[in-house]
């Protein structure tokens, strides 16, 4: 069997891909030895199955970073709703000294939070799967004490939800730019 890319010398390997004759010169190039058309087959083949899973990455990191901004704004929208409720109920008017309108700016945000406090105990509750039975005014005082804790944690927690929403979506831009590259 003569080599299939030269004419004269004699074929002393073959493909272990498709069994062409290669000689010593064409057999000693690649490891395991290789025709150079099935080594750029399986390379294209190899690159072509990285970019589907670079793709995929982006496509499945894009989508963490879709959904958290989804719960991360559903949070806010019913902590804002929170925080009117709240102060529907309480104030008469504006505060007029520079203290107070402090203290309502502080309420404000500590209400927005409350939301965000109350999605980090329910987790919390979730992962520990009890139930436990109880009349009705020992639910009442679980929630209350669920919503006041709610409060206390709520800001801290809304902090942390914004830190991990940008660097959910720093993930999401990295993988993009993952793609990018050749």
């Amino acid at each position: 069997m003569k080599c299939f890319y030269h004419d004269n010398p004699e074929a002393v390997a073959q493909c272990v891909h498709c069994g062409k004759g290669l000689c010593r010169e064409c057999a000693e190039r690649r490891t395991p030895c290789l025709c150079d058309d099935c080594y750029s087959f399986l390379n294209r083949k190899k690159m072509d199955e990285e970019q589907r899973q670079l793709e995929e990455e982006q496509a499945a990191a894009q989508e963490a970073y879709d959904e958290m901004k989804r719960a991360f704004f559903k949070r806010l929208a019913i902590g804002v709703a929170v925080m009117f409720f709240s102060f529907s109920l309480t104030l008469k008017g504006l505060p007029d000294s520079a203290a107070e309108q402090i203290l309502l700016f502080v309420c404000c945000i500590w209400n927005i939070g409350t939301a965000f406090g109350w999605n980090a105990l329910s987790s919390i509750r979730r992962q520990s799967d009890t139930l436990v039975f109880g009349t009705i005014v020992f639910w009442i005082i679980v929630y209350t004490l669920k919503a006041a804790l709610s409060m206390m944690i709520g800001f801290p927690c809304f902090l942390f939800s914004v830190g991990k929403l940008m660097r959910e979506k720093k993930n999401a831009e990295r993988t993009s730019d993952d793609m990018l590259l050749p």
